[in-house]
């Protein structure tokens, strides 16, 4: 259970988080209780979906993704290379695989124990995401 100071930090985090998705005019929903907030990003002509979560306890900002693929029964063994290749070119971040399902969720954390997170590092954070998905969409359906 996080206490009185994680509790603060994490809601200056999660009014910073709501503020970007309602300047930027994002459709969203949020979980005050859960501290999180789903929204699509447009990007071109599709759109990329976020959920965006405050982990009071553990003070991370916790981001997932999922890529619209979906890997074919016959190939899921093979792409585990692929989408491990593609995780260690990765500056930040990682991809999931599940392997049942064939689907990829691209995700990042970022820890603001002891720190003032801005605005900016939220919406570096998304920005970054938005190009890992539109970079590797493509090449881990292949």
């Amino acid at each position: 259970m996080a206490d009185k100071n994680e509790m603060i930090s994490a809601n200056r985090v999660y009014g910073s988080l709501l503020n970007i998705v309602r300047k930027n005019k994002y459709d969203f929903d949020d979980d005050e209780e859960i501290m999180t907030v789903n929204f699509d990003v447009k990007r071109e002509a599709s759109f990329i979906p976020f959920t965006i979560t405050i982990d009071a306890e553990r003070q991370l900002i916790r981001l997932y993704s999922p890529l619209d693929v979906q890997i074919d029964e016959n190939n899921r063994f093979e792409a585990c290379v692929n989408i491990c290749k593609c995780s260690c070119e990765l500056d930040m971040g990682s991809f999931d695989y599940d392997l049942y399902s064939g689907s990829i969720e691209f995700r990042m954390a970022t820890s603001f124990n002891g720190s003032l997170i801005s605005d900016k590092q939220i919406e570096n954070m998304i920005s970054y995401t938005c190009g890992v998905v539109k970079k590797y969409t493509d090449r881990l359906c292949s």
